[in-house]
Order: C-alpha cells, then sequence, then structure tokens
C-alpha cells in the first residue's frame, strides 16, 4: 500500500504532467533513439556431414520470462492475495491455517481468479503444538486451479523468506518474484534489495520486480532499472480521486506516462501496475459500487494489472493511510471480497474480458 508521503502530494499526482514533464525535460526529455543493428550477409557453408544441423534452443531468459508473465496477467485475472486468517500484529503473529487457505483459494476461484501475486514467500501453518511448519502455499493453489503465481518477499534481508522463495523456485506454478513492497530506504536499503534479488535471480531464473509507489520512478531512475520488469503500486485514492471514471481515466494516464520514463524501453522491461483499486469504506465517497464502477471502466483501457486486493483484511485497521488520518481509515477495506469471503458487487465481474 501507498504509504505517507504520498498522502501529502497525492493531489499533485492527480494532475501528473506537472509532477511528470519538469523533471523529464531535465533528464533529457522523452525521445529515444532506437538502437542500429545491422544484419550479416548470409553466406553459404559447406557441411562435411549429411546429417542435419540439429540447434539447440537457448533456455528463456529472466527478461523474457518477464514479458510472459505481464502477458499473462493481461489476459487473465490476478489479484494480490494476503489470507484472511493471518495477523501480522501480534507476537507471535497468527498464522493461517490450511482449512482457512483453502477456502480463501476456493472463493477466489468461484469468482475466475487465475494468477496470484503474494507479499511474502512464506506463512507457518497454524497448528496445536509448537514445532511450526511451512505452509504448502504453492501446492495448495495449483490444486485449486490457479496457473500462476508472483511470490513476495516482504523483507529482502530475511534469510528465512529468501530460503523459501528459493525453495520454491522449480515449482511450475512459480512465474516470478516481487522482492520488497514500498520498503527502499524505510525497511531495507538498495544494497539488501540488489543482493536479494541477484540471489534469487541465480538461484532460480525466475524474473525478478520490486514495487514501490508512484511517484518513486520518476525521482529515481535507478529504480526502474531494477529487476526484470516493473511493478509499481499505483493508487488515485491515494492522488485525491474517488470518482469511478476519473479514477480509471487517472490510472490509464500514468499508464502512459510510466511508458515515457527516460531511458526506460518497455520492450525491455514490461509494465505492469501491481496495485491498483478503491476502498470501499472508511473514508467518505467511497462504496462498494464505485470500487466494482473503478474496475469496470479499468477494464476499457489498456492498462496491464493486478487487481488489489482479494479480501478485506480487519487487522490493517488504524494504519492512519487515509486522506485525513484522524477520521478516514479505509486500509482494511480494499478487498472485492469480505472479511468473511462473500462477494462485493466488483467481485461478480471482476474477471469479465473486454
Amino acid at each position: 500500500m501507498v504509504y505517507g508521503f504520498l498522502r501529502a502530494i497525492g493531489r499533485v499526482i492527480a494532475n501528473p504532467i506537472v509532477l511528470v514533464l519538469p523533471w523529464l525535460a531535465a533528464c533529457g526529455g522523452l525521445s529515444r533513439l532506437s538502437a542500429l543493428v545491422s544484419s550479416p550477409q548470409a553466406s553459404s557453408l559447406a557441411i562435411a556431414s549429411p546429417q542435419p544441423l540439429q540447434p539447440t534452443l537457448p533456455a528463456p531468459t529472466a527478461p523474457a520470462l518477464a514479458h510472459n508473465l505481464a502477458q499473462h496477467i493481461r489476459t487473465h485475472c490476478w489479484i494480490t492475495y494476503t489470507p484472511t486468517a493471518f495477523d501480522p500484529r501480534p507476537r507471535p503473529m497468527v498464522w493461517p491455517s490450511r482449512a482457512s487457505v483453502e477456502a480463501d483459494l476456493a472463493a477466489l476461484r468461484r469468482i475466475g481468479v487465475e494468477g496470484l501475486v503474494t507479499y511474502r514467500s512464506f506463512f507457518y501453518e497454524a497448528a496445536g503444538d509448537s514445532d511450526r511448519e511451512i505452509l504448502p502455499l504453492v501446492d495448495l493453489a495449483a490444486a485449486a486451479g490457479f496457473e500462476a503465481m508472483v511470490v513476495g518477499v516482504w523483507d529482502p534481508g530475511s534469510e528465512a523468506e529468501l530460503a523459501a522463495a528459493e525453495a520454491v523456485g522449480g515449482e511450475p506454478l512459480v512465474w516470478g518474484y516481487s522482492v520488497g513492497n514500498e520498503g527502499l530506504g524505510k525497511r531495507y536499503d538498495r544494497a539488501v534489495l540488489t543482493a536479494a534479488i541477484d540471489r534469487l535471480r541465480q538461484a532460480t531464473g525466475k524474473p525478478i520486480a520490486t514495487t514501490e509507489e508512484t511517484p518513486d520512478y520518476f525521482q529515481d531512475p535507478a529504480l526502474y532499472s531494477t529487476g526484470d520488469w516493473i511493478f509499481a503500486n499505483v493508487h488515485p485514492y491515494f492522488a485525491g480521486i474517488r470518482d469511478p471514471d476519473r479514477a480509471a481515466a487517472w490510472t490509464d494516464r500514468m499508464y502512459g506516462l510510466f511508458h515515457h520514463l527516460p531511458n526506460l524501453e518497455p520492450a525491455q522491461r514490461p509494465i505492469v501496475f501491481k496495485e491498483v483499486g478503491l476502498p470501499t469504506a472508511g473514508a467518505e465517497n467511497v462504496s462498494e459500487m464505485q470500487q466494482a464502477a473503478y474496475y469496470q471502466a479499468l477494464r476499457q483501457t489498456e492498462v496491464t494489472y493486478v487487481n488489489f486486493a482479494a479480501f478485506d483484511l480487519p487487522w490493517k485497521q488504524d494504519t492512519g493511510q487515509g486522506d485525513f488520518p484522524s477520521v478516514e481509515d479505509p486500509e482494511p477495506y480494499w478487498g472485492v471480497l469480505r472479511a468473511d469471503r462473500s462477494p462485493k458487487p466488483a467481485a461478480r465481474h471482476l474477471c469479465d474480458r473486454p
């Protein structure tokens, strides 16, 4: 989710040209030169053996796999997922049971979701003894019929998270990793993030991205060259926009601006918005019907995005993420399903395609 400072500049971002164009001009504008590629002349070869050549095709590289992933997200229904029974606030944390996660996944499959993005690489399985076991989330998702996952790593400096991420790297359901979420310069530094990305890429060969907030990509050129695709969180709510049609138009406009980041070639790094949505409660001028209308309008655009989020999460209460934290608290209410897994209006057509 988008945190404190974005609220302060949200209304500036509502007119993103004001925010971005001066910075782009200082960096050399929007134009890019195309690389010149020369094709060597074909030459005839004398083949000593009558056997036909058997060329070995190289394995797809992480950037190529990132494009495959982006195309799947574009053409299928994806959502960010945190188990309904998970609560990170207590110490020790409250972990979900296998049955609870299976019920979550079944609810998401019923509305047509095909791909999942998580924020952590593992969850312990709630049990009555002290010997905790890691919940086999990837296996459970495969059994439920999901087609693909992007496994998250909340803390790039955590050996436990990195080891768990590596452990599922060979699973066909795991198409990539999202390392870090809105924590650069706050919960971890660039060296830790880069080391985690390099480690997972070397260990798994899967494409990897990181996630930060909208303005960060325009202020930090190194950020959008970190990883194999852009995976930004982009929220019209925090830009002060709550009308569904205006919010969808703003999201679409931001998607266009991301494609004109200086020195970014979308052919090399595809652009996917990891979090887009509207809350349904906890603030003025938001509702379940407005959330549904936003997603309906967004489906008519060219934006490639992951729906945010699967379920309402009551433990996010009092996080102070509204425009006016003393009176607004929308954080628990971004789900397209309620905390009891009942569908909101948005869920009924969330996975429809134009």
